[in-house]
């Protein structure tokens, strides 16, 4: 008979039955108002292996000699120590499988089983748990797989050397510890594995992932996850640099809830935002005056007219996905005709904006619309001219991204793997150099 807990006293208009075997004519109604034949509550001793009799409602001694008292509200009421073993039993009972030693009540082994994720094969860890004399610290026995398995056992190393009588851990939560432990370390082995096939990350252990990859500009840019925490927050460098917890998916981390994976994804995202405003920026300066302070301003001149415009670029979080917003802030001697056309021609290059367009590609078909200007700038050199052979980028030394459009010296770009513009790779023929005279 497997009896977990029962259920008090019956409706008055019902003849009254036995709150354990269900069947009528109980001989014995406990203080609290449950009712039970006392054979039955003989079986259940035996069950849980108590050396006293215990409502299984109330988890009270029961006595046989006492009188009905009215049904009373357990909840709150001062528990003895007979009453916190009991507890401590039924909710150890209710989590996992107990094994009794010598037929103790309070002397078990508790069974942690954990499934392993390669072979599917599942484990189980006894933890044997004298606990005779709660609230005082129990004894406990972890086996030597558990200390192979588990990831990091110091909560529950703390739990123990932290042990206060007066206000004890539960039980239950301490067996939780270990078997959080062991699963952490389950979880931990999967989420490195779908770092480096998802996001191509490197791990030569569980204490790292690195990640490596070819940003805006020709750069090479890399960052690593510190996984000696987990499962709380990786570190977070970039660089060589630690960053700190700036990042979104670090500030809401949820232990055992949120992933590496997430915060991998926002990082790799944020650096890509970072490098392609920085590479929007450095082609700007080729070509205009640029102030980078509080907000990117970027000012277009005409010696030969004297005009004079400044644009305020703004790139939103999801650039270059999302167009940027570029207004004109300010002008001089520029004609009312030319300013509506330049008004004009914004809005449409916006409108059709594609992340492979660059803001100096938008200004610079301005620039070329409205007055003269010096020739086109290699974005690997930043010269018109190509250093290696001297031609000229418009008509001679020239190769042309087939994806994006954007023109590179010849030579410039030899050897090249990717765009630095669109970070779609080069096809293998553009690495043959025609330098036209």
């Amino acid at each position: 008979m497997v009896v977990f807990a029962a259920e008090a006293g019956s409706a008055d208009d019902d003849p009254p039955v036995c709150a354990i075997c269900k069947k009528q004519g109980p001989d014995y109604v406990h203080s609290c108002g449950a009712e039970f034949h006392k054979s039955c509550l003989e079986e259940y001793k035996k069950f849980i292996g108590s050396s006293d009799v215990i409502c299984p409602h109330c988890l009270e001694k029961v006595s046989y000699d006492e009188k009905k008292k009215e049904a009373v509200d357990f909840i709150g009421t001062t528990k003895g120590p007979e009453d916190l073993l009991a507890q401590q039993y039924l909710d150890l009972s209710t989590e996992y499988y107990l094994e009794h030693i010598n037929n103790d009540m309070y002397y078990v082994r508790a069974f942690v089983t954990n499934m392993d994720p390669e072979s599917g094969i599942w484990h189980m860890y006894p933890i044997t748990i004298n606990y005779s004399n709660y609230p005082e610290r129990p004894r406990m026995t972890i086996p030597e797989d558990v200390l192979t398995d588990a990831l990091d056992l110091t909560e529950t190393i703390d739990m123990l050397r932290g042990w206060k009588p007066d206000s004890p851990p539960q039980l239950v939560e301490l067996v939780k510890s270990i078997e959080h432990s062991i699963t952490d370390k389950n979880r931990l082995y999967e989420e490195i594995d779908q770092l480096v096939n998802e996001l191509e990350g490197v791990s030569d252990n569980a204490s790292k992932v690195g990640f490596s990859f070819d940003t805006y500009g020709g750069r090479k840019v890399e960052f690593s996850l510190g996984l000696a925490n987990y499962p709380h927050a990786p570190d977070v460098m970039v660089e060589g640099v630690p960053l700190g917890k700036g990042f979104e998916t670090l500030k809401a981390w949820t232990v055992r809830e949120s992933t590496l994976n997430e915060v991998a994804v926002e990082i790799k995202a944020r650096l890509m935002h970072h490098y392609r405003r920085a590479f929007e920026i450095e082609l700007l300066e080729r070509y205009f005056d640029v102030d980078d302070n509080e907000r990117l301003i970027v000012g277009m001149r005409d010696p030969g007219s004297g005009a004079f415009l400044i644009f305020k670029v703004d790139f939103p979080p999801d650039h270059p996905a999302k167009a940027p917003r570029i207004d004109v802030d300010q002008y001089e001697n520029v004609s009312t005709e030319d300013l509506e056309n330049i008004f004009g021609s914004l809005e449409k290059a916006l409108k059709d904006w594609k992340s492979d367009v660059y803001v100096v590609d938008v200004l610079r078909a301005l620039q070329n619309e409205l007055f003269e200007h010096g020739g086109e700038k290699c974005p690997t050199c930043g010269d018109p001219d190509c250093p290696d052979c001297g031609a000229d980028l418009e008509e001679g030394c020239r190769e042309v991204c087939p994806n994006c459009g954007h023109a590179f010296h010849a030579h410039c770009q030899e050897g090249m793997e990717i765009c630095p513009y669109c970070l779609i790779p080069f096809p293998e023929e553009v690495y043959e150099v025609e330098v036209t005279d």
